[in-house]
């Protein structure tokens, strides 16, 4: 499977611009029509969200489009706040991280971030994130991925994990935090899938239980790149500061996986 699920993020300093003309930011994304298809030529389109909204506590106005079926249930949504502007959007079919500049859905989330980044001048900024959560089939076996994982680090905590000790493992994983010589920041989680964890928040928030089209695989990674303190000035498009942070996190995948099946035992290599 692709990648399942993908956020975007900026931090920076309180705009009180954005708080003082909230219409301007929902007007913004009112008017954003649907994407075209082939049932709505020549026809009044949509609205590219569904559900609009405005939380006047928060200072946050939102949108939201949740498409539920069994043929391409996805879902995503964008909020743009006094102190950040997020974006994210999930998919059961998944997408190919390679491509998702040239996505559609993408092109819109990022059109009106970068639109209320020009109306209201927001160039410095504190956090920059992009956020992949990807599943696959490695072993077609979540038991041997822990196993792997567990015989990895058994020498070393053999004893922590005895029988008579801790008890026997059930699930493991591996989190890996640095950063790099070109100011990127990461955080990479990865381990095996274990059936239920569809249900939780971090990795669909918006689709529901993707228990049955999530049978099967067998590891989930979790990859966060992100810089802090740099100035991305409104006239560049996001996406030229998210084509580097996809290219990191391709690598991560394909190296993780090549890792998966160098350990892989050898009566299970196909």
């Amino acid at each position: 499977m692709p990648v399942c699920r993908i956020i975007f993020r900026l931090d920076y300093d309180i705009n009180f611009s954005i708080i003082n003309k909230p219409g301007e930011i929902l007007k913004t994304i009112w008017e954003e029509k649907s994407l075209p298809s082939q049932n709505n030529i020549g026809k009044k389109q949509d609205r590219f969200f569904k559900d609009i909204s405005e939380k006047v506590t928060e200072k946050s106005i939102e949108g939201k489009t949740v498409n539920q079926d069994k043929e391409n249930s996805s879902a995503y949504e964008i909020h743009i706040r006094p102190q950040s502007i997020d974006a994210n959007y999930e998919s059961y079919n998944g997408f190919r991280l390679q491509s998702i500049i040239e996505d559609p859905v993408f092109q819109k989330l990022e059109k009106i971030t970068n639109s209320v980044r020009k109306e209201f001048a927001i160039n410095k900024i504190n956090r920059s994130g992009f956020r992949v959560f990807f599943y696959d089939k490695l072993y077609g076996d979540s038991n041997i991925t822990t196993d792997v994982i567990k015989d990895f680090f058994c020498d070393k905590f053999k004893k922590l994990i005895d029988h008579d000790n801790l008890g026997n493992v059930n699930d493991a994983g591996i989190v890996i935090e640095g950063r790099s010589g070109d100011s990127f920041h990461y955080i990479v989680r990865f381990g095996p899938y274990q059936e239920g964890e569809s249900q939780a928040k971090k990795y669909f928030s918006l689709l529901k239980n993707g228990k049955d089209e999530l049978s099967g695989y067998d590891i989930i990674m979790d990859i966060d790149f992100y810089q802090k303190n740099f100035n991305l000035f409104n006239t560049v498009k996001l996406s030229k500061w998210c084509t580097q942070a996809i290219e990191k996190a391709d690598f991560v995948i394909e190296e993780i996986k090549n890792i998966f099946f160098e350990m892989k035992p050898s009566k299970d290599r196909g």
